[in-house]
């Protein structure tokens, strides 16, 4: 900074200043100079706390990754377990379905042989 100083008041010195203008040059450069520094730290600052926020969002996300996977993988599971339940259920209704056909068809045979019966009787006993 003193070097900084030393060199403007040799640029101010050429163009014939007087001390008091030259004082004033030079405080509104160390002004300017100590505005940028002052400017340069904030940013500086920023910036980590910046970096600090997405590093904090970034393992956030990575917990609720963590999370996410734990609850896919139970879904899963549940998942499986419900389609291996439904293929029985499926496998009992078809056994259900086939057994309601023989049982119609038994029903049948059975309807039409007490619809005979009668007319059998009467036969056996005209006989």
């Amino acid at each position: 900074m003193m070097f900084e100083e030393d060199a403007a008041a040799m640029v101010i010195d050429d163009y014939d200043f007087s001390s008091s203008e030259i004082q004033q040059l030079l405080s509104v450069s160390s002004d300017t100079d100590e505005k940028k520094r002052k400017r340069r730290i904030l940013n500086r600052e920023s910036a980590r706390r910046s970096r600090l926020r997405k590093k904090m969002q970034l393992e956030k996300l990575k917990e609720q990754s963590k999370v996410l996977a734990v609850e896919n993988r139970e879904l899963k599971r549940q998942l499986s377990v419900v389609a291996h339940r439904y293929q029985l259920l499926r496998t009992e209704t078809n056994r259900l379905l086939s057994e309601a056909v023989i049982l119609k068809r038994q029903l049948a045979i059975l309807s039409r042989r007490l619809l005979l019966a009668p007319r059998l009787q009467r036969l056996h006993y005209s006989m």
